[in-house]
């Protein structure tokens, strides 16, 4: 696709979606390359817009049965609080996009410039993607704790979860 559209110059426009697959990967390295923008959101509590990561989920690691994973949450970088799914989903209706080099302040207003690149990228984790259910995520990150093969368990919920590239396969 790049090389059919090469012609076009700084007119052409290419728009990719993938999942991170490894970290010297084309997707990881063009978001590090490009704008490398991260999603953030308001948390309703302190205001700070902030951008949860797998660190920030709770509550899953403490059930015991499967089904009680499923009361897994999301908790304020910032401040701590955690989050309902409800109060999650109405902050991601405020969602703002921060790139590389720049802040963001209370009010939503960001400042700092973009890079000069021609890649727009950015990743969300599944704290800011709005397809995410938070009981799904916290089933998932509980069986992949009891799976058979923890490592190829782990390696998928950075990919398709959390949006990180994972560490080699060990042979």
């Amino acid at each position: 696709l790049e090389g059919r559209t090469r012609f076009y110059g700084n007119r052409k426009r290419v728009y990719l979606e993938c999942t991170v697959s490894e970290e010297h990967g084309c997707i990881w390295q063009e978001l590090q390359r490009g704008s490398a923008g991260l999603v953030h959101i308001p948390c309703h509590s302190c205001g700070e817009y902030v951008a949860p990561e797998r660190e920030h989920f709770t509550l899953w690691e403490e059930a015991d049965e499967e089904l009680d994973a499923e009361l897994a949450r999301f908790s304020c970088p910032n401040c701590g609080i955690v989050w309902t799914e409800e109060d999650r989903r109405q902050q991601l209706r405020a969602a703002k996009v921060i790139h590389r080099g720049q802040t963001i302040d209370r009010a939503g207003t960001i400042s700092g410039v973009l890079p000069r690149t021609r890649t727009c990228g950015f990743r969300y984790s599944a704290a800011t993607n709005a397809f995410a259910d938070v009981s799904l995520i916290g089933v998932d990150e509980w069986r992949a704790k009891r799976a058979v093969d923890e490592e190829l368990a782990e390696r998928e919920l950075l990919q398709w979860t959390w949006a990180w590239p994972p560490k080699p396969r060990v042979k």
